[in-house]
């Protein structure tokens, strides 16, 4: 673990009362014991000096600009990169939050299309995400990405910005390679990559997002389920415009 991923609301003069789960994880899990300082931060990535006593940490805003241990990281720079996620069945949901997270995306927002068999997500999903998220987070070290509420397509490319994406099953006649999509890209632009359920898009969706400046992309590879999809296109936009 890089990183314990605290509440900023619960935090009351210093300290912060662990909940059973968050005790269990660090004293049984992590083996962290009393008196021992590590790091923690909130998730507007207020970075903390945090020793443990008993159930509770007593924290202070730390003076160093990094939380790294012994494992190496990446320190430079990572493109803003917005996921837009066509909503899917079963636990692909929560496959997707994690590496997402783990890879460094700014935003997840996943949507209802054609082709997606469920339109909403639940409370019970919606908290599963979170504390998939929460997971990765301390996992990676990585910046907490925000998971916003599920919209529908048209809402969600009404909403997207910067370059915008859109993956797609077949070959369009204005369809481009992803490495001729991320043409004249500078490092300050947003990148909105829209990956469809497993149905994919329409054909008419795919339109109205051209219709609203969207580069309907085609993956040179093998026919990808949604949710490996989703990290294929996360890491080759990294690799094509962080390095």
């Amino acid at each position: 673990m890089r990183v314990l991923l605290i509440k900023k609301e619960k935090i009351k003069d210093g300290l912060y009362e662990l909940s059973k789960k968050e005790e269990n994880y660090l004293k049984n899990v992590l083996r962290i014991e009393d008196g021992v300082t590590f790091k923690a931060k909130d998730e507007k990535e207020t970075l903390y000096d945090a020793v443990l006593i008993k159930n509770v940490l007593s924290l202070v805003i730390s003076n160093e600009d990094t939380f790294l241990d012994e494992m190496p990281s990446f320190d430079g720079h990572f493109q803003k990169i917005d996921l837009y996620q066509g909503i899917m069945k079963g636990k692909k949901n929560e496959k997707v939050v994690r590496e997402a997270q783990e890879t460094g995306v700014s935003s997840i927002t996943f949507f209802s299309s054609s082709f997606t068999q469920t339109k909403m997500l639940s409370e019970h999903d919606e908290e599963r995400l979170s504390l998939i998220r929460r997971e990765a987070v301390q996992q990676s070290g990585a910046k907490t990405m925000q998971i916003n509420e599920v919209k529908t397509f048209k809402d969600a490319i009404d909403n997207a910005e910067g370059r915008i994406l859109i993956l797609h099953q077949s070959l369009l006649s204005n369809s481009k390679d992803i490495k001729e999509a991320l043409s004249g890209i500078n490092k300050d632009t947003a990148i909105s990559c829209f990956i469809g359920s497993e149905g994919g898009f329409s054909d008419e969706e795919v339109r109205y997002a051209e219709e609203k400046g969207a580069i309907a992309v085609l993956l040179k590879t093998n026919i990808l389920r949604s949710e490996t999809a989703a990290i294929y296109a996360i890491s080759a936009i990294q690799t094509l415009l962080n390095y």
